[in-house]
């Protein structure tokens, strides 16, 4: 039998809470357009800025800077308003046109990895992922196919792995055959500098470091790298 060591524990407990928010997911769907509603009708309520923070991840930009737009001045400037606001910026600066926030950190080998050495050479597909988080797992095969279909093309990916343990990773590593750069977030999380505080989260540089896409899963994802790819 294993031994239930304090990692293996925490992995069981994120695949546990993992499983039990898919079951959630009807409702939570339901309470989205509730929310929704109840921003765009009060402009004039403390709530709406504080509910708009549990939306942000979810809405595009613009739907949210509207909403922001539409409050009253008294909420603006209430604190939930006011970080409503500064919000915002950071997704914009996150957001497809803008040019991406260059970064280095340390890669799964001790290397020092920075994107801005890849400006001007590669299309970027950063990751920002998890061992223990079932829709970042179920990723990995659509970034493998793209990957390998494209890398000669000019693509590359970095994964980004974070609130994980380094030995998690790695294991992780080995059972999804990833065989791209890695980096292992111990720091300040480069994801935020998006505008983005959950993960699956994915994105497209192009070679001059303008965001040309984000929020990439699935399908979506390859045919929208095949759509920058083959037409370049």
């Amino acid at each position: 039998m294993r031994p239930l060591t304090e990692a293996y524990k925490a992995e069981k407990d994120h695949e546990k809470a993992a499983a039990i928010r898919d079951q959630f997911e009807p409702y939570n769907e339901r309470m989205d357009v509730i929310t929704d509603e109840f921003i765009k009708t009060h402009p004039d309520s403390y709530l709406s800025p504080y509910l708009m923070r549990f939306r942000l991840m979810s809405l595009p930009v613009g739907q949210v800077e509207n909403a922001y737009n539409h409050w009253t001045e008294r909420v603006k400037n209430s604190r939930s308003g006011k970080e409503i606001a500064e919000e915002i910026k950071k997704l914009k600066q996150g957001s497809p046109g803008s040019p991406a926030t260059m970064f280095n950190r340390k890669d799964i080998n001790d290397k020092m990895l920075n994107l801005e050495e890849l400006k001007g050479k590669k299309y970027i597909l950063l990751d920002f992922w998890a061992s223990w988080c079932g829709p970042c797992r179920s990723e990995s095969p659509h970034i493998a196919e793209l990957y390998n279909t494209y890398k000669d093309k000019g693509l590359t990916v970095v994964g980004v792995a974070v609130w994980d343990k380094p030995e998690n990773t790695k294991k992780a590593i080995k059972e999804l055959n990833i065989d791209w750069p890695q980096i292992i977030d111990t720091g300040m999380t480069p994801r935020e500098l998006f505008g983005q505080k959950g993960i699956t989260f994915i994105l497209l540089f192009g070679p001059d470091g303008t965001i040309i896409a984000r929020d990439l899963r699935g399908e979506g994802m390859k045919n929208k790298v095949a759509e920058v790819l083959n037409n370049k």
